[in-house]
């Protein structure tokens, strides 16, 4: 965690106080504040800094309510459902001063000032902390003095990544003054999967653990909260569902029971499910053709069109009165999330939102992956079999 409770500015009564005892009140005052370690800290080291008086108390939200509120607005609160029973999740409000902050200050949400901190304890231990600001835009001096945190406590360094996603690719070949696509499997020895225009964009059903879902205390748990809410959201949208079969059925029934059903007015055609091709995307590339003399002595602007062909990546439709929610893969290997920065020894991660950072232990970032992955693979298993019965009599 970030040590908030720095003494600069602030002023003692020195009145009757040994001339030995004052002296050392100063020099502990104006002291350099400590760097405190962040991801792998104890909750009870965090917590009595975090909401220690001096330098300002931080207020923990610890009303059901509050919680479920703090969840619910994190871009990655469907991972929470992910995690084993081990990992415990609490969110805290620290005011931008160093005065304490107190129940009041966190009752109008829509204006904040300060800092929301969640931290995911695993064990006990910070596996996951987010520092958002609200009120003024998060500064370059405070960002860095969060990172800078981290790092030392770690006694390492930041890097930056340089993965860049790749949401489509095309692969062409000029030659001999035209332009074809590169062949994808030259040697032969590629999978038909692996030549197939799969969408990079991989995604997961979200299935509680069962150490999650077993517990004897699920029922006031976080993760349950986030499940009753997915389940009204999904109990609405079936009845709106059954609705709109119902309005379809008795429409068509009116119709084949209207002894005047083509004249009648209001009647709709029937419904013609048209389907046609991939879309195009145009492209604009300077080729330079190769040959004797020199070899800007001519050039061609070529503008072609690439076929945008992407299977798979979505969802399936949910017709049932079940929850079902997804969550995207990064493209990003080895991490739940994806980073921007990594410290230098690999043991932190940290990656950039608007006006906020997330600080991941790596090895906890890894192990979320790799069950994600094992989800991914079971899922895929099942839909290879609902594909033999989908088309096994073609």
């Amino acid at each position: 965690m970030v040590d908030f409770s720095n003494g600069a500015g602030m002023i003692l009564p020195m009145k009757n106080i040994p001339a030995l005892f004052a002296a050392l009140s100063i020099a502990a005052l104006f002291a350099p504040a400590a760097s405190h370690a962040k991801i792998g800290e104890t909750r009870s080291d965090i917590e009595g800094r975090l909401l220690s008086k001096s330098g300002g108390a931080a207020y923990v939200y610890d009303s059901r309510e509050d919680r479920y509120r703090e969840a619910m607005e994190l871009p990655y609160v469907n991972l929470f459902l992910t995690m084993p029973r081990s990992v415990f999740h609490k969110f805290y409000y620290k005011r931008a001063d160093a005065s304490s902050a107190t129940n009041s200050d966190t009752i109008q949400q829509h204006d904040l000032f300060g800092w929301e901190i969640h931290i995911g304890y695993d064990d006990d231990v910070s596996a996951m902390e987010l520092y958002r600001r609200h009120g003024d835009p998060i500064t370059t001096e405070e960002l860095e003095a969060l990172m800078e945190s981290v790092a030392k406590s770690k006694n390492s360094k930041w890097k930056k990544t340089t993965y860049v996603p790749v949401a489509r690719r095309w692969d062409i070949e000029f030659k001999d003054g035209g332009m074809k696509l590169a062949d994808a499997d030259p040697d032969g020895k590629k999978t038909l999967r692996e030549i197939l225009p799969e969408n990079p964009n991989r995604f997961v059903y979200i299935e509680l653990p069962e150490d999650v879902a077993g517990s004897t205390n699920y029922s006031q748990s976080l993760q349950f909260q986030i499940m009753e809410a997915y389940q009204r959201v999904a109990y609405e949208r079936y009845r709106k569902l059954v609705e709109k079969q119902s309005m379809a059925s008795a429409a068509k029934t009116a119709r084949a029971n209207s002894k005047n059903a083509r004249r009648t007015s209001g009647v709709l055609p029937p419904k013609i499910n048209k389907f046609g091709d991939y879309n195009m995307r145009d492209f604009e590339s300077l080729f330079q053709p190769a040959g004797a003399g020199s070899a800007n002595d001519s050039a061609s602007i070529v503008k072609y069109k690439m076929k945008d062909v992407v299977v798979g990546g979505g969802a399936k439709q949910n017709r049932t009165k079940n929850v079902q929610i997804t969550y995207p893969l990064p493209q990003q290997p080895d991490t739940m999330l994806g980073y921007d920065y990594e410290l230098a020894d690999g043991s932190v991660r940290a990656k950039l939102y608007y006006n906020a950072i997330l600080f991941v232990d790596s090895a906890f970032d890894k192990a979320m992956r790799a069950n994600l992955e094992k989800s991914y693979k079971q899922q895929s298993e099942e839909r290879a079999e609902e594909a033999k019965a989908s088309v096994g009599k073609f």
